[in-house]
C-alpha cells in the first residue's frame, strides 16, 4: 500500500517569532521550552489572564502550526493542566 499523499503541503511550525502580540509572546515562550511540560498557571501570566486558552488554540493553526500537547492530572484533589510544544 502506498502512503497517503495530500494535495497540499502541511504547514511547518514557525521557528522564528517576531511581533509583540500576546500570541507571538506565547509562541516564543513555548519555543524556549521545547519538549518541556509547562503548567497552565504559567501560561496565563505570559499570554494574558482572560484569553490565554484562545491564544494557545491559535498557535495550533496557520500561520503558527505548532504541535502543542496537553495533559491533565489530579494533585491533592485539584486538576492541573500542562502543555508542551513538540516539533513534528
Amino acid at each position: 500500500m502506498e502512503p497517503l499523499s495530500l494535495p497540499f503541503s502541511a504547514p511547518r511550525p514557525v521557528l522564528h517569532v517576531h511581533g509583540t502580540s500576546l500570541c507571538a509572546r506565547l509562541a516564543r515562550y513555548f519555543l524556549a521550552r521545547e519538549g518541556q511540560w509547562v503548567n497552565a498557571r504559567e501560561l496565563l501570566t505570559v499570554a494574558g489572564f482572560a484569553a490565554w486558552r484562545s491564544r494557545l488554540a491559535e498557535l495550533r493553526f496557520a500561520p503558527w502550526s505548532m504541535k502543542i500537547e496537553n495533559r491533565t492530572r489530579r494533585v491533592n484533589g485539584i486538576t492541573e493542566s500542562h502543555y508542551k510544544f513538540v516539533r513534528e
